[in-house]
């Protein structure tokens, strides 16, 4: 089942000196937003049709969705896997545009969420948006970035990605992103 290659992390998570590691782990962490990534403020940054998913609650599932993560940091992957998997999501993770690929080609996602720079100052992100959707138009592509700009989100929304959010985000209103999109009908 396509195991988090930052599984190797779990051990030892929650010891002090792993945890000074990631300063922004606050924000990746559940329930740890910040005053400054409350609802009404990330609500403000998101675009139009990210704010009515951020408003819509968790749906329930029949059965688990299959997620795929990609990014290449690890505590990232791990962070989004642990949170994901608890949830009752089915979670693979690939570091990396080609071991993404591969796991689309192979199997069946209702959402994609990928990091818009993969390989440090690209925009392998876009690139992913065009195969995954060219794959399957079924598939939601979530892009998540910390470097973006209204020109690269439009290009994203003209590749078919379907919410483009900037980090850090909660984990939780990312968990209400991707619950309205699987959620919303083709």
């Amino acid at each position: 089942m396509g195991a988090c290659p930052a599984a190797a992390l779990l051990e030892g998570w929650d010891r002090p000196g792993i945890r000074r590691s990631f300063p922004n782990r606050d924000n990746l962490l559940p329930g740890r937003g910040g005053p400054g990534a409350r609802r009404g403020a990330l609500a403000s940054r998101a675009s139009g049709s990210a704010r009515k998913l951020l408003a819509a609650s968790t749906v329930a599932r029949a059965t688990p969705a299959r997620l795929l993560i990609v990014d290449d940091e690890e505590p990232i992957l791990f962070a989004l896997r642990e949170y994901f998997s608890a949830r009752s999501y089915e979670v693979d993770c690939a570091s990396a545009r080609e071991e993404a690929e591969e796991l689309i080609a192979s199997r069946s996602y209702a959402a994609v969420i990928a990091d818009l720079r993969l390989a440090g100052d690209g925009h392998e992100g876009l690139d992913l948006v065009d195969y995954a959707t060219g794959r399957s138009p079924a598939i939601h592509v979530i892009v998540l970035t910390a470097y973006g700009s209204p020109e690269i989100e439009q290009a994203a929304r003209r590749r078919g990605a379907g919410a483009f959010l900037h980090k850090p985000i909660p984990l939780a209103e990312l968990e209400r992103v991707v619950a309205g999109l699987v959620a919303a009908p083709g």
